[in-house]
């Protein structure tokens, strides 16, 4: 055979070799790296300004109502409302706003405020209005609106015009004891100040006053102290205040403050909030001219206000017929999970144009997203009530279109789309509205959980904090949140001491338990106990196992007790009386005072498990008491180092006020032998969340043993009757409280092509003691990346991504991977995601993802030396051509 002969079929060979291996390198599947999506105080509650002014709500202060109605309670009859027009020394009123102007505005046909409460509460509320002749102050427009460090305040609070303007209507023959229709509280119910002139909501000019709802602080700034404003032997109290050329929405927003909703705007202007979905945000303003077709109220609302009951889907409602909920009062509600500090559920109405919903830009279903354990709409990426708009993943968080309702949409709201219905924490939930109907008077939609294997743990109960050698009790409850009864139930509790490494753990009895079957919904309580012998920190690690669950994350939930050694033996967590305690000079009838509540209290809350000390306000006898103090017993001290601990919650301050000033205060003090008390801690404002308090309090010990006293000590003359000072769980030790983190991987393995995407999921817990926020770095490979998702929308950079959680609070994270278009098929990544704490760097934890890349063909990574295969192929051909070429040359010289 001569060369080219030979070379052919050899190079043939070679290209068969290799041509697999450069297919596989070469067609390979793309993928793009996920997006990333961008994630003070006044008087009032301020009414959301005109949107085409194009501004914010200035300083405004997120919060509760001051309404006089609680929340959840029906509003229902006919509530009577007395209405008072005041003009200025240089602004009168126009002309044609007569007391007939404003009696057809409240209690004419619709559009009037009568008729928007009647539409919304289908007939079953409304309002009947006295409009008052017009009054006049003695002051300009100026002297009340002019701002100062807040919002018309320069000269003094607003409500000063609210106290002037009543007391001259009582001088013109008002008589205010007609408008109270509960003569037990002696309070007006509803009474709106209609001022001359325009509003600062809908002008640059600061000198006019911005419409607002507030309450009379102080009826007469020349006595000391908070005076009450009374007229015919009734205090006025709640009150609105709007411009004579404010439009029906204002007063309808308002209004809804009286009944005790709060703002569903975002008040620090940061987002839209509930957008024009609901007259407490910005849908006060709807309809041409601005504000004369306020929205409805959302179905979060007419819920609130006691309208609609809606109906909890407990199985597929499939091809559900849902009417429109402008006449109809149907709304439905898929729980996500109930808690104590209120439930997390979503909410499905049909709003049609109609009404004085005419105005909405469309029509459709309206899904909401409603955690009522948050306070308000100022978190955009953790609101009260969201709205899940249907067109979010193309137009982002803007509920103010008409793509907002879900109409002639057959994939719908589900886990896999975006927005999703997952809740707060990414946790899945299962829950779907799929195929939408088209918009009309009638919808159809599918509601369904397909959910049918999911045990939950719900909740890991234990103390707080425990004496070493203490026995500790541990409560676990166990829920079956799937569609199918699950036969055996079986709970595993782990404990370790410092840390999850298994070396750590401590052995208890009885670890793993079976339980008896339980049916959808039905919930078992699991029991342990313990003995914490050493000091410490010791993990619970809870978790209940099913084949075949459906939601991994809420399988497997974290708690923690601290076990140390209490001085003097001094720890109290409120649950055995005021053994340790004395209120010196406290009347049982103070109006003001220290008591112990327990969780089912109407002011109660507890940290753990029941019962807590709270300062407030419970009726009674006023006392004219500066101080009110909660002392404790003494307490032997034999030297330093030592630290009180406690938990705590307040809210010292009205809503309504805009500075410090407005606030009362909380002390801690001690007082070391015989004195003096000094203070240790000092709190103003509010921080109703739980929080952790240490102190040090070694430097005010003497040198020698001595005995110690603790007090805690508050004033009462701005706290309004709802707020107070909540302490629990208090103790004195020699070793102070720390922080900690730990992760629980959901899932950690995962097979990805080159420059696909792999989604591992995590739990983050704060096994700490403290509130405490973390943060992540990550080892990736060479040309990887990643990206963080932190809850059901909000997708971040790793190094970027802060974590908020409360000590044993968890959250759900997803780690999101892509591998390199180069990375070789067949080799195995190991990742290192670290949380760490913001405010420890030596705390942290490991999640560790192992990403596959994908190898179909089973190439084990060979096509990284696929050159070499092809050189050396090449080599070896050219040797065989090179070695025949010689044995030819010699065959044919041997023949001569």
């Amino acid at each position: 055979m001569n060369l080219p002969a030979k070379a052919l079929p050899l190079l043939l060979a070679a290209l068969l070799v290799a041509g697999p291996l450069l297919i596989v390198v070469s067609a390979l599947p793309a993928s793009t790296v996920p997006t990333t999506t961008a994630m003070k105080r006044v008087p009032q509650h301020l009414i959301t300004p005109d949107p085409q002014l194009g501004a914010g709500v200035p300083q405004v202060e997120a919060g509760p109502s001051s309404g006089g109605s609680a929340l959840g309670t029906r509003a229902s009859g006919t509530d009577p409302v007395i209405v008072i027009p005041i003009e200025f020394q240089d602004v009168t009123h126009a002309g044609a706003h007569n007391t007939a102007y404003f009696d057809s505005m409240m209690n004419g046909p619709s559009p009037s405020v009568n008729g928007f409460y009647q539409e919304n509460s289908y007939g079953t509320f409304g309002l009947q209005a006295t409009v008052a002749g017009w009054v006049r102050s003695a002051h300009t427009m100026a002297y009340y609106g002019q701002d100062g460090s807040g919002v018309d305040d320069a000269t003094g609070p607003i409500y000063r015009l609210t106290v002037e303007a009543v007391q001259l209507a009582h001088a013109a023959g008002v008589n205010f004891a007609n408008f109270d229709s509960n003569p037990n509280d002696g309070v007006v119910d509803h009474v709106v100040i209609v001022h001359a002139g325009g509003a600062q909501e809908a002008s640059p000019n600061t000198n006019l006053i911005w419409s607002h709802r507030w309450a009379v602080i102080d009826g007469d700034p020349n006595l000391p102290g908070d005076q009450r404003l009374v007229e015919d032997s009734k205090q006025i109290y709640g009150y609105a205040m709007i411009s004579e050329d404010s439009p029906v929405g204002v007063l309808a927003h308002e209004f809804g403050h009286d009944l005790g909703l709060p703002d569903l705007y975002d008040t620090d202007s940061s987002s839209l909030g509930i957008g024009v979905w609901d007259v407490m945000g910005s849908g006060s303003w709807n309809g041409n001219p601005r504000g004369t077709s306020p929205s409805d109220f959302s179905a979060w609302s007419k819920v609130k206000l006691g309208w609609v009951t809606p109906i909890e889907v407990t199985a597929p409602l499939l091809s559900q017929r849902i009417a429109q909920v402008e006449n109809n009062s149907v709304v439905y509600r898929l729980t996500i999970k109930t808690a104590s500090t209120g439930d997390e559920y979503l909410l499905v109405e049909n709003r049609e144009r109609v009404g004085f919903d005419a105005a909405q830009p469309g029509s459709g279903l309206l899904i909401y997203h409603v955690d009522d354990s948050v306070p308000n709409n100022d978190n955009e990426a953790h609101r009260k009530v969201d709205v899940l708009e249907a067109d979010e993943a193309s137009a982002g968080d803007t509920p103010n279109d008409a793509g907002d309702p879900w109409a002639s949409n057959a994939v719908g709201l589900g886990p896999d789309t975006n927005p999703n219905s997952n809740g707060y924490g990414n946790i899945r939930t299962g829950w779907k509205v799929r195929n939408i109907g088209a918009a009309g008077t009638i919808m159809v939609a599918d509601l369904s959980r397909e959910v049918d294997d999911d045990l939950a743990i719900l909740k890991v109960t234990h103390p707080t904090a425990v004496a070493v050698n203490s026995a500790v009790n541990v409560f676990v409850t166990v829920r079956n949140q799937g569609a199918r009864t699950q036969p055996n139930v079986n709970v595993t509790l782990r404990v370790f001491l410092n840390s999850l490494a298994p070396a750590s753990e401590v052995n208890i009895s009885n670890g793993r338990q079976s339980g008896p079957g339980l049916n959808t919904t039905q919930f078992e309580v699991f029991t342990w106990t313990f003995t914490a012998s050493s000091q410490g920190r010791y993990i619970l690690d809870a978790r209940v196992d099913l084949a075949g669950d459906e939601i991994l994350e809420n399988n497997e939930r974290l708690g923690h007790v601290t076990s140390l050694v209490f001085v003097d033996g001094f720890q109290d967590d409120v649950e055995s009386g005021m053994g340790l305690w004395n209120t010196p000079g406290q009347g049982a009838l103070d109006a003001y005072r220290w008591a112990i509540v327990d969780d089912s209290s109407p002011y109660g809350k507890s940290h753990s498990p029941t019962h807590a000390w709270r300062f407030g306000y419970y009726g009674g006898i006023p006392n004219l008491m500066r101080y009110h103090y909660l002392d404790s017993r003494a307490i032997s001290v034999t030297g330093g180092p030592l630290y009180l601990v406690y938990y705590q919650s307040y809210d010292l301050s009205r809503i309504e006020t805009p500075t410090a000033n407005e606030t009362d205060n909380a002390s801690v003090e001690v007082m070391a032998g015989a004195g003096p008390w000094q203070r240790v801690a000092f709190f103003q404002g509010k921080g109703l969340p739980w929080q952790t308090i240490s102190v040090n309090l070694t430097p005010y010990l003497g040198p020698t043993p001595t005995t110690l006293r603790l007090r805690f000590n508050a004033t009462s003359s701005i706290m309004p009757n709802t707020g107070g000072w909540w302490v629990d769980d208090i103790f004195l030790s020699a070793t102070n409280l720390s922080r900690a983190v730990a992760v629980l991987p959901v899932v950690s393995d995962r097979t990805v092509d080159p420059g696909a995407e792999a989604v591992f999921t995590f739990k983050l817990v704060n096994i700490g003691d403290y509130d405490d926020t973390f943060r992540f770095s990550a080892a990736l490979p060479s040309g990887w990346t990643a990206v963080l998702v932190t809850n059901s929308t909000s997708v971040v950079p790793v190094g970027t991504a802060r974590v908020p959680l409360a000590p044993d609070a968890e959250t759900s994270l997803q780690f999101r991977v892509v591998a390199a278009t180069s990375a070789l098929r067949g080799t195995v990544e190991t990742i290192h995601l670290t949380a760490t704490s913001a405010n420890d760097a030596s705390k942290s934890a490991d999640f560790v993802a192992t990403a596959r890349v994908a190898d179909p063909l089973g190439l084990g990574g060979i096509q990284k030396y696929i050159v070499w295969i092809i050189l050396l192929g090449i080599a070896l051909i050219v040797i065989v051509i090179l070695v025949d070429h010689a044995k030819s040359r010699k065959f044919r010289g041997h023949l001569r």
